[in-house]
């Protein structure tokens, strides 16, 4: 019977096994193929770390939300105009909650995060355009 040997397990640091040695062929043991890679590898790559937490550093953020209120086609030119300028400073859109309001209009709670010290300015270019846009509306 032979001793099974797992090809998996690397040999370094290991003392070698007291075995007699035999002439006959058919009793030595063969290493698989893929014991030298494995060794290779634990070799070169024992105690390797990715570098994963210098990559990976999160940038302080403002969180905040905008009511959009107003008709389906006031609504829907509201968060084009946001979700433009959240991404314009690189921000994400977490998400939204819609309501029914009484006089059939909607309002839309988008919340949001930007990067810390850029919710003032959005919420200045988000007030100042829809501003425009109601002069714009009341004038045609």
């Amino acid at each position: 019977m032979k001793k099974h040997f797992c090809p998996n397990r690397s040999t370094i640091g290991h003392k070698p096994l007291n075995t007699a040695v035999s002439n006959n062929p058919s009793s030595k043991f063969t290493p698989y193929k893929n014991e030298q890679m494995n060794n290779q590898y634990n070799k070169y790559n024992h105690g390797y770390k990715k570098a994963w937490h210098n990559s990976n550093i999160k940038q302080p953020v403002d969180n905040s939300m905008e009511i959009l209120h107003g008709s389906a086609d006031t609504i829907i030119k509201q968060y084009e105009v946001l979700s433009d300028l959240i991404k314009e400073f690189r921000g994400k859109t977490h998400g939204s909650q819609s309501h029914i309001l009484q006089n059939n209009s909607l309002q839309i709670v988008v919340y949001y995060e930007v990067p810390e010290g850029m919710r003032d300015k959005i919420k200045g270019m988000f007030s100042a355009s829809t501003k425009n846009e109601i002069k714009i509306h009341q004038q045609q």
